[in-house]
Order: structure tokens, then C-alpha cells, then sequence
């Protein structure tokens, strides 16, 4: 079930219904202009690509490869969807078209994120238990160069929004932290140190601050960090909270909590009271709606 919350009206629906209460729906994602939301279902059968218009209409289904897609992702100009597909350890990444559902394969790898520009993809290559690099690839010729230049192990490179960096997570030092680098792989900059493993950075709409959820408390929790290492927050105590999405106004920060109390919450980027948005495990990623 794709489940849209309004916070000004503190009510939900559910805009992608189907009669099956025994299929899955995951990896919905908002539209750049929040007009469609795509989300991989076996409503179907096999794991495929549907849209979804934000008024709750039928949804279309886009792929038909019996392949297993998640980790949905649109283009910033709203054309394009990467998307990966995972067979025993091996992912790859593809992209489709939104407009004529046509399948493009990118590389074998997985975690990507889209250069502000469009032009770009960032990912993690290699199979999921190896060691691997961080990848840039054009979307036009496919060329692909490594800036991660072999150090460490790298997983969740994030484009910053305004493309200047690259956040990522790597165990090159002392244990799993948060570093930044250039889109070319200079400038590698640790941002976090100290105990606990540090991991999925996120940015702030305006390249400011990055979120992350982190151990360094005990059990993982949400954290805070500007862009340059300095004034890290730490947002929740209650543990088991998991990937940090920013609003569009970068005021507010959604999580996903798999502890007693589990579901979808929401905080003041600044720290406070969580507001809990929903009951029982909700399955991810979360996406807010475009301003």
C-alpha cells in the first residue's frame, strides 16, 4: 500500500489501492514536480515498475522483466527513472523511460543518486558483500569513472543538491563514517569520527547540513552535521531509527523507527518532540512532495 500523510490535515490515504491485501508495494517516490509517484509492486505477480497519479488513480505499470526492480529514482527534469534489479548478490542499474518505457542498462552496481543536473549518476559498483568503488556515469555515453580511487569500502553516495559534493559512507579510517568529496574524487573530506558506525548521509535541501543515522548513542539514532564537520546534533534518543529524509524545506526530518513504537516519524530539523505519523512498520524509502 502507497500511503500519502498530510501534516497540515494529520490524515492519510492510500493513493495506489488494489483489491490483492496480499501484494507489496515499496520504493514509492514522488515525481520532481509531485504530479506521479512511482513504486515497485507484485500487485501483478513479479516485482515490476508502476506510476501513479497523486489523486489515487489506477496505476500503469512500466516494466514487464520478471526482475526483481527497487531502489526507485527520477531524473530532476521528471523524463527518466534509475531503478535497480537484484539476482543472488549481484545488482544492477538501470534507467527507464517515463514516456515510452524503454530500458536502458547503466552498470552492475547499486545505491545511486542523480547529479542535480541530471546528467550524472553516482553509485556504488560491485556486488553487495565486496569491496567497492564510487562510480560517476554520464547518462548520454555511459562513461563511467571511479573517484573513490580504491580506498576503503563506499556505500551511499548522495549528490549534493547543489552538485558541488558527494557524501558517502566509508570504513577507510577508523570504522564506518561519513566523508564528502568533489564530483571528481579530489578533496575527500572525513566528517565524523570518534565510536559507532555512522551511515546513509542525506543533505539538506540547500547543502547545509547533512543527516545521518548513527550508533555513536548506542543503538542507531538520527544525527546532524554541517557540511564542513562542525556541529553535529544529535536529534533522537529512543533508538532503532533509520534513514533521515529532509523536507523540501529543509525544516523538518522524516524517519523510519523498527523499535516497540515502529513506523514513520517526523522531527524539527533542529531537535524536539518526534511526531509519529504512522503505526507499525512502514517500508521505505520515505519521500516528501516537492514543494
Amino acid at each position: 500500500m502507497i500511503t500519502a500523510y498530510d501534516l497540515k490535515l494529520k490524515s492519510s490515504v492510500n493513493l495506489a489501492p488494489h483489491a490483492n491485501h496480499n501484494t507489496w508495494d515499496e520504493s514509492a517516490v514522488w515525481s520532481p514536480h509531485g504530479e506521479h509517484i512511482a513504486f515497485a509492486s507484485n500487485r501483478d505477480g513479479a516485482w515490476e515498475i508502476y506510476v501513479a497519479d497523486a489523486r489515487g488513480s489506477e496505476p500503469y505499470r512500466l516494466t514487464n522483466n520478471y526482475d526483481n526492480e527497487s531502489n526507485l529514482n527520477w531524473s530532476p527534469d521528471g523524463k527518466w527513472l534509475s531503478y535497480e534489479t537484484l539476482q543472488f548478490t549481484e545488482a544492477k542499474i538501470y534507467l527507464l523511460n517515463v514516456e515510452t518505457g524503454k530500458n536502458q542498462f547503466v552498470a552492475r552496481g547499486f545505491g545511486e543518486s542523480w547529479s542535480p543536473d541530471g546528467k550524472q549518476l553516482v553509485y556504488r559498483e560491485g556486488p553487495y558483500f565486496n569491496k567497492g568503488d564510487l562510480v560517476t556515469v554520464r547518462v548520454d555515453s555511459l562513461k563511467k569513472v571511479a573517484i573513490s580511487k580504491g580506498e576503503g569500502n563506499n556505500f551511499d553516495p548522495r549528490w549534493s543538491p547543489d552538485g558541488q559534493k558527494i557524501a558517502f559512507t566509508s570504513n577507510r579510517h577508523d570504522g564506518w563514517k561519513i566523508f564528502t568529496m568533489n564530483p571528481d574524487g579530489s578533496d575527500v573530506t572525513q566528517l565524523t569520527h570518534d565510536t559507532g558506525v555512522d551511515w546513509t548521509p542525506t543533505w539538506s535541501p540547500d547543502s547545509k547540513r547533512i543527516a545521518f543515522m548513527s550508533t555513536r548513542a548506542g543503538s542507531f539514532n538520527i544525527f546532524t552535521i554541517d557540511a564542513n564537520g562542525k556541529n553535529m546534533r544529535q536529534l533522537t534518543t529512543s533508538g532503532g531509527n533509520w534513514n533521515p529524509v529532509w523536507s523540501p524545506d529543509g525544516n523538518s526530518i522524516a524517519y523510519e523507527n523498527w523499535r516497540n513504537e515502529s513506523g514513520i516519524y517526523v522531527i524539527a530539523a533542529t531537535g524536539g518532540i518526534p511526531e509519529r505519523l504512522s503505526n507499525g512498520q512502514a517500508y521505505g524509502p520515505i519521500s516528501w512532495r516537492p514543494k
